[in-house]
C-alpha cells in the first residue's frame, strides 16, 4: 500500500469518527418523540458516547505506539461499524447509552494513530492534516445531513445502521490494500536529538508549550464539541417561525457546517508559513463575540453567524496536532497526541449534561453559547503562549523534524 493510499484511507476514517459521534445530536430529536421524552431527557444519554471517546484515547495512544498505529486502524472501521449496527437495535435507554459507548470507544482510535500517521507519512505536514481535518468537518456536516434524511425516511434506527454496515465494508477494503504493509513510526525519518526512546526529555520551552497545547484542547474542545451538539437545536428553536422540518434542519447544519469546512485548508497551508501563534490568536479572537452575538441575536442572522463562528472553529483542529508533529519526538507523538484528545474530549463531554441542564432551565439553546464565549477567551490566551513562528529560537531545540 502506498503512502497516498495510506493518507486517503485516514481521511475517510477522520470523516466517520465525527460522522458517527455525531449521528446522536441529530437522532435524539427523533428518539425523543419516539419514546415520549423531551429534548434535554433525551440528550442526556449522549454523554455515554462522548465520555467513552475521550477515555478511550489513552489506551488508543499506547497501543499505537506499543502495536502500531497501521495495525490498530485496521481494527477501527469494523469496530465502528458493528457498535453503530448495535445502537441501532436499542430497545431502551440502557442499551442506547451502552451501543453509543462502544461507538465512542471505538472512535477513540483514531485521533492518536491516524494523527502519528499523518505526520509521519506526509511530506507537508501542515497541508495534509488539513486536508485530513477537511475530511472529518465533512463528517461532521455528513451526520446532520445523512441521519436527517435517513431518519425521516426510515427511522431513526436506520441512521446508526446503515452507516454501520458501510464502515463494515470500508473495513474490508482497507485491511485488503494494507495487508502487509508497516509503517515503523519508531523509524521515521525524521531527526530528533532525544535519542532515548522511553524518556521525553524536559528541555527549555517544553512545558509551555505542553501547556498552551493543553489549554487548546481544554477549551477549544468545550467549544468545539458545545457547538457542533448544540446546532441541530438551535435551528429547531430559532427557525421555528418558517415551519421547517427536521429533515430541513438537518440540510442546514450540513451546509454550514460543509461550508465552514474548507477553513482547514488556508490554515494547513499558512502553518508550514508563518507558524500557529498569529493564526489562532485571529480565529479566537473572531469566535467571542460570534459566541455572544449567537447567544443573543436576530433568529434570522442566526446561520450566517453560525456558518463564521463554525468556520473559525473548525480551522483551529490543525493547529494542535501540527504543533505536536512539529515540536515532540516521535517515539512520544501518539501518547501526546492521545493526552491532547483526552482533554479536550473529557472536558468536552461535560458540554453534553450542561447543555441538557441549561436547556432545561432557560428552554433557549442560545443560553449555551453565551456561557461558551469565555472558553473562548481560554483558547486566545493559550495561543499567547505559542511561538511567534515556525522557527522561534525559545522553542528551537525541541523540534522533532524540519517540517
Amino acid at each position: 500500500m502506498s503512502k497516498m493510499t495510506a493518507l486517503a484511507f485516514i481521511g475517510v476514517a477522520h470523516f466517520l469518527d465525527h460522522f458517527f459521534i455525531l449521528i446522536f445530536p441529530t437522532a435524539v430529536l427523533f428518539i425523543q418523540r419516539d419514546w415520549g421524552l423531551s429534548y434535554d431527557q433525551a440528550l442526556a444519554y449522549g454523554t455515554a458516547v462522548f465520555v467513552a471517546f475521550a477515555v478511550g484515547t489513552m489506551p488508543a495512544g499506547w497501543l499505537g505506539d506499543k502495536w502500531g498505529s497501521l495495525r490498530l486502524m485496521r481494527v477501527y472501521f469494523p469496530a465502528l461499524g458493528l457498535a453503530s449496527i448495535a445502537t441501532g437495535f436499542a430497545d431502551s435507554p440502557t442499551t442506547l447509552m451502552g451501543g453509543l459507548t462502544l461507538i465512542g470507544l471505538a472512535a477513540a482510535i483514531h485521533h492518536p494513530v491516524a494523527n502519528n500517521l499523518i505526520v509521519t507519512l506526509a511530506a507537508r505536514r501542515g497541508r495534509a492534516l488539513a486536508v485530513n481535518g477537511v475530511c472529518g468537518n465533512f463528517g461532521v456536516a455528513g451526520a446532520a445531513l445523512v441521519t436527517g434524511l435517513l431518519a425521516s425516511a426510515f427511522g431513526w434506527r436506520a441512521a446508526f445502521i446503515v452507516p454501520g454496515a458501510v464502515s463494515l465494508v470500508i473495513g474490508i477494503a482497507f485491511l485488503w490494500v494494507s495487508w502487509g504493509t508497516e509503517y515503523e513510526t519508531r523509524q521515521s525519518t525524521d531527526q530528533t536529538s532525544d535519542r532515548q526512546p522511553g524518556r521525553l526529555a524536559m528541555r527549555p520551552g517544553l512545558l509551555r508549550l505542553l501547556i498552551a497545547i493543553a489549554l487548546i484542547g481544554l477549551f477549544g474542545g468545550l467549544v468545539f464539541n458545545g457547538v457542533t451538539v448544540a446546532v441541530p437545536q438551535l435551528l429547531v428553536e430559532r427557525m421555528a417561525a418558517y415551519d421547517i422540518t427536521l429533515a430541513d434542519v438537518g440540510v442546514i447544519a450540513s451546509v454550514i457546517f460543509a461550508l465552514a469546512g474548507f477553513a482547514q485548508l488556508p490554515v494547513g497551508y499558512l502553518l508550514d508559513k508563518v507558524g500557529p501563534r498569529k493564526i489562532l490568536l485571529v480565529l479566537a479572537a473572531i469566535e467571542v463575540p460570534l459566541l455572544v452575538y449567537i447567544g443573543f441575536g436576530d433568529p434570522l442572522v442566526t446561520p450566517f453567524a453560525l456558518a463564521i463562528l463554525v468556520m473559525m472553529i473548525f480551522g483551529e483542529v490543525p493547529i494542535s496536532a501540527w504543533l505536536i508533529g512539529h515540536y515532540i519526538s516521535p517515539n512520544w507523538r501518539a501518547r501526546v497526541y492521545a493526552i491532547y484528545t483526552l482533554l479536550g474530549l473529557g472536558v468536552g463531554a461535560a458540554v453534553v449534561p450542561l447543555i441538557s441542564l441549561s436547556h432545561g432551565a432557560t428552554a433557549d439553546m442560545g443560553a449555551i453559547f453565551a456561557l461558551m464565549a469565555p472558553m473562548a477567551v481560554g483558547v486566545l490566551l493559550a495561543a499567547i503562549l505559542l511561538p511567534k513562528s515556525a522557527s522561534d529560537p525559545r522553542f528551537a531545540n525541541l523540534l522533532a523534524a524540519k517540517a
